[in-house]
């Protein structure tokens, strides 16, 4: 998993812009001004709050990140303070995150025993289209999450710009992946 700060003048930048916005303090804080230079490139304040699933900083504790791959958000949100585990179907990106140092584990939320009512936050960062059943998914994320919790979930928008755009050929749709693609308002 790649670091999604980057290093240098661009991951103080994007510290700054988190700290400012979301109350993220990891080492020395960068000035303010360096987080507003982001605003220069097109999406980027965006992608980056993205990134972080707009979680806030005082949130914090344990979270789960269904579907984590090889870590990359895993890896974010523990440099960002927060207890960060995941959970993956592929064996071969879960090797990758302990090769990294990540904890991650081989399952879905029905075939690994997770604790109930724990998480701090439950992300799933386009997973809920992959799955067969979105509403019992929906249900399992919200038995491990602890009352209170935070539930984070990105997926292609069936409304979008995209979708009106390209209709069928809209790269959203990737059948047989994606068993189903959500408005917001199915969500």
């Amino acid at each position: 998993p790649g670091d999604l700060l980057g290093k240098g003048t661009p991951r103080r930048a994007r510290l700054a812009h988190l700290a400012s916005r979301f109350g993220y303090r990891v080492g020395p804080s960068p000035p303010a001004w360096l987080g507003w230079t982001l605003a220069l490139v097109p999406g980027r304040r965006e992608h980056l709050d993205w990134s972080v699933l707009e979680l806030r900083a005082e949130w914090r504790g344990p979270l789960l990140d269904v579907g984590c791959g090889s870590g990359a958000i895993v890896r974010l949100m523990r440099d960002l303070g927060w207890d960060a585990e995941g959970i993956d179907l592929d064996p071969r990106a879960v090797a990758v995150a302990h090769a990294a140092g990540l904890r991650a584990r081989v399952g879905t939320l029905d075939s690994v025993a997770l604790p109930e009512r724990h998480y701090a936050a439950v992300v799933a960062n386009h997973v809920i289209e992959h799955v067969e059943d979105p509403a019992a998914f929906l249900r399992q994320c919200l038995r491990v999450t602890r009352p209170g919790g935070r539930l984070a979930l990105t997926t292609p928008n069936a409304a979008s710009l995209g979708s009106r755009t390209f209709g069928a050929r809209w790269r959203g749709l990737e059948p047989p992946r994606h068993f189903q693609v959500f408005t917001a308002a199915a969500l």
